[in-house]
């Protein structure tokens, strides 16, 4: 394959779409069956959970609730979409080892199905955005527009970190509890309970998470709050870096990798 083993084997993956969505599918129907509300059960768990944490930080930080309870609730929704993509990811090949060593599929293909199944739950979330935005409607402006920009550079970053966690953790096992550890504290440094204005003084600290640029990239467009610059470019370079690691382990460790599942 020469030397872009990482481009051929996305595309490739990308061909096996029909099979990515099957697959999709099938994990709901499987997760939700006999069930009577099936995927809007995810609604209602993050849904009552986000809206709970919303109305009860807006009474700590004596906050108009109008305020905080759609960041709050918002920042906990593309909280959970990342956490679990990058959670769930990160053992996308070690879960489907079997798969692996059975059927001639693209690598690329085994995160693009961790991450289908995370990028499904976040969209089943969006009716609570829409239904907090129409009890607690934003100002409205050209800000807005800078949403699904924001989306598309989160969902190609995520996808080259799960892509990139995944690769790591099928020859160090020991890394994906390692993240399933670490997670967890991020949450707190990250600006899902407050915005990064609310605490200058740890500002510096959270531009040192990665989740911090994909979390506002997101959320603060929905709010009519457009980002700083240096967001966006973290956002970026954050997926520069992903790609360049990853191209370089897969360019030297393709052929390998089959051994190591």
């Amino acid at each position: 394959m020469g030397k872009n083993h990482l481009h051929k084997d996305v595309i490739d993956g990308l061909k096996f779409w029909q099979a990515l969505k099957y697959f999709t599918i099938s994990d709901l129907r499987a997760r939700y069956k006999r069930s009577i509300l099936g995927p809007i059960w995810v609604v209602l768990s993050l849904g009552s959970g986000s809206v709970g944490i919303g109305i009860l930080w807006s009474f700590l930080w004596g906050a108009p609730l109008h305020e905080m309870l759609p960041s709050i609730t918002l920042g906990f929704l593309v909280w959970a979409f990342i956490s679990s993509s990058i959670t769930e990811g990160s053992n996308c090949f070690t879960v489907n080892a079997e798969t692996l060593q059975n059927v001639k599929l693209p690598l690329s293909f085994f995160p693009m199905l961790s991450f289908t199944k995370a990028l499904v739950n976040f969209a089943h979330s969006l009716l609570i955005v829409i239904a907090i935005l129409f009890i607690y409607p934003p100002e409205i402006s050209l800000v807005q527009l800078m949403f699904p920009v924001g989306v598309i550079i989160a969902i190609i970053d995520l996808y080259l970190i799960v892509y990139l966690c995944g690769f790591v953790s099928t020859r160090f096992r020991d890394l994906q509890p390692l993240i399933a550890s670490v997670i967890p504290l991020l949450f707190f440094l990250s600006p899902v309970l407050f915005k990064l204005k609310q605490a200058p003084e740890l500002t510096w600290v959270m531009l040192l998470n990665p989740l911090t640029y994909l979390i506002t990239i997101i959320r603060d467009p929905i709010l009519g709050v457009l980002p700083e610059w240096y967001i966006y470019a973290g956002s970026i370079a954050i997926g520069a870096i992903a790609y360049a690691l990853l191209r370089l382990l897969v360019n030297k460790k393709y052929n390998n990798f089959i051994f190591w599942v």
